[in-house]
């Protein structure tokens, strides 16, 4: 679904099953409105992706797909760059970046809080992709 700022979307194993495996986003505004500052605001034609999948789902290549597909989604409205912060002890995220075209990029590097990992902000790598708008944007399903 479509809201303010981004895209979001929930992830589903298969159509018959309806299970929910995890979600992807195209943040375009802040990653987190509240503890957002000035210096991590995003500039207008760049946008952050996210993705989760749930533990007993991972490594079947769902985290991977999603991604493509925000790049896809991401040249459809116009975004000239994607950035990804991670953890960095997050080995199998920074693949999934990796597989993506995504790079480690020193100037995406920032400060959040995960709830999971506790309430002291962590140190995350970021990881960037530069986007060429000169090819058209690809049809966009779920099925490739």
């Amino acid at each position: 679904w479509e809201k303010k700022g981004g895209y979001n979307f929930i992830l589903c194993s298969n159509a018959d099953e309806g299970r929910v495996i995890g979600g992807v986003g195209l943040s375009l505004e802040g990653l987190d409105d509240e503890h957002e500052s000035e210096e991590t605001k995003l500039p207008a034609d760049v946008a952050r992706v996210s993705y989760y999948i749930v533990k007993d789902q991972w490594r079947k290549g769902y985290a991977t797909e999603a991604c493509k597909k925000m790049i896809e989604l991401a040249i459809e409205v116009g975004i000239t760059k994607l950035v990804a912060p991670v953890h960095p002890d997050n080995l199998a995220s920074i693949r999934v970046l990796e597989k993506c075209g995504f790079q480690e990029d020193a100037m995406v590097c920032e400060m959040l809080v995960l709830p999971n990992l506790g309430k002291e902000k962590a140190t995350l790598v970021g990881f960037g992709r530069t986007l060429s708008l000169s090819d058209p944007p690809p049809t966009l399903t779920w099925e490739d």
